[in-house]
C-alpha cells in the first residue's frame, strides 16, 4: 500500500516512481513504488464501480520463503474491511491442488469470517495455477455484471508448472473479464 500522497500534478496526469529497498533482510527482491495521480476533479461525487472479484492465491511451498505468504495474507486482511458490502468476492488458493476458500458471495457483514479464512492459508506443495485460475474465471463469469468491475486477481511469486501459453489460452475463453 502507498504510504504517502504524491503531489498534485501540474499537467493532467502525474506518474511517480521510486526503487525501494529489499522486501526484508533475507530477500533478493526489491520494491518498485509506482504512483499515478491526476488533477481531475469531478463535478459530482464519485461512485466507485461495483466489484465482482476472484482472488487466486499461490500457497505453494515457494511462498514460505522470505515471509511471502505472511505478507500476502497481511495485505489481504488489511484489504477486506475496505471492500464494499455489495462486492461479490471469492478466494481460491492453489499449490499442487486447488482449494476453494470462499465461494462467490457478497461481502456484507462477513469481513471477520473472510479474515479468518485467509488466516488459515498455509504454504506447501507444488505450483499448479491452471485449475485455480479457470475456477476463478468461472466464478466471475457466473456473477458477471456489465456495470461492475469483473476481475480475476492472481497473487503469486510468479512461477508455475504450466507453460505461459497454456495459462494465456485458458484466459481467452473469458474476454470480458480482466486479469491482474
Amino acid at each position: 500500500f502507498a504510504k504517502k500522497q504524491f503531489p498534485k500534478p501540474v499537467k493532467k496526469i502525474g506518474i511517480h516512481h521510486r526503487w525501494g529497498g529489499k522486501v526484508n533482510a533475507n530477500s533478493k527482491e526489491a520494491v518498485l513504488e509506482i504512483g499515478i495521480n491526476t488533477n481531475y476533479t469531478a463535478a459530482h461525487s464519485y461512485m466507485p464501480p461495483k466489484l465482482n472479484v476472484s482472488f487466486v492465491i499461490d500457497n505453494s511451498g515457494s511462498m514460505a520463503g522470505y515471509e511471502r505468504i505472511e505478507r500476502l495474507k497481511d495485505a489481504l486482511i488489511k484489504m477486506v474491511p475496505r471492500l464494499p458490502e455489495d462486492a461479490t468476492v471469492s478466494f481460491i488458493s492453489y499449490n499442487s491442488v486447488t482449494t476453494i476458500i470462499l465461494n462467490p458471495q457478497k461481502v456484507g457483514k462477513t469481513q471477520a469470517d473472510i479474515t479468518s479464512l485467509i488466516n488459515e492459508i498455509q504454504p506447501g506443495g507444488g505450483t499448479n495455477m491452471l485449475e485455480a485460475m479457470q475456477k476463478a474465471y468461472q466464478f466471475v463469469e457466473d456473477n458477471f455484471d456489465p456495470k461492475a468491475l469483473n476481475k480475476v486477481i492472481l497473487l503469486t511469486d510468479g512461477w508455475d508448472e504450466n507453460e505461459v501459453l497454456v495459462l494465456e489460452n485458458a484466459q481467452k475463453h473469458f474476454p470480458t473479464i480482466e486479469c491482474s
